[in-house]
């Protein structure tokens, strides 16, 4: 399957659709250029501008069993397309209160924002959320009695229930 993805004046992306292979094929390639004509044409949309993505891209791997690696991230609604990079950048965390998190550094070879230090790998199938203050914290609905609540003043705190 061919995915598209539509970009709005701002150069974010405000949709991403699932073409057939056989509607972009092109001398047995998939051609940009078809998808897009096609998108606009059953859209009704001719200023569209629609680019190409590949489902499973994230910062610059392929996720899905190493598939073709294009455009270093995979074109989800809210990325932005940098048509300088011919990529399109990964969304950039907010800390759980909505506010924007402010220590994420952005890896230009990857296209994504990063925290200063890796999510924590265990205990195993725990929730890990990143914040600027205090750092990562496991989330567990409930664990021991207690549960995290993160503020923007105060950060990571721990809460009865």
């Amino acid at each position: 399957m061919a995915y598209f993805s539509k970009i709005d004046s701002n150069n974010i992306v405000i949709d991403s659709i699932r073409v057939e292979d056989s509607v972009v094929m092109e001398n047995g390639v998939l051609s940009e250029q078809k998808g897009q004509e096609f998108l606009k044409k059953i859209f009704n949309e001719p200023d569209a501008i629609w680019k190409r993505t590949v489902k499973g891209m994230s910062g610059g791997i392929n996720r899905n069993n190493g598939g073709e690696v294009f455009r270093k991230n995979f074109g989800a609604i809210g990325t932005t397309y940098d048509a300088n990079k011919d990529a399109f950048i990964g969304i950039q965390l907010l800390n759980p209160d909505g506010t924007e998190c402010t220590t994420t550094i952005f890896n230009e070879d990857k296209c994504i924002w990063e925290t200063p230090t890796p999510r924590p790998t265990e205990p195993v199938g725990s929730t890990w959320h990143y914040a600027d203050i205090g750092g990562w914290k496991r989330i567990d609905l409930v664990s021991e009695g207690k549960r995290w609540e993160y503020n923007s003043t105060d950060g990571w705190l721990e809460v009865d229930i």
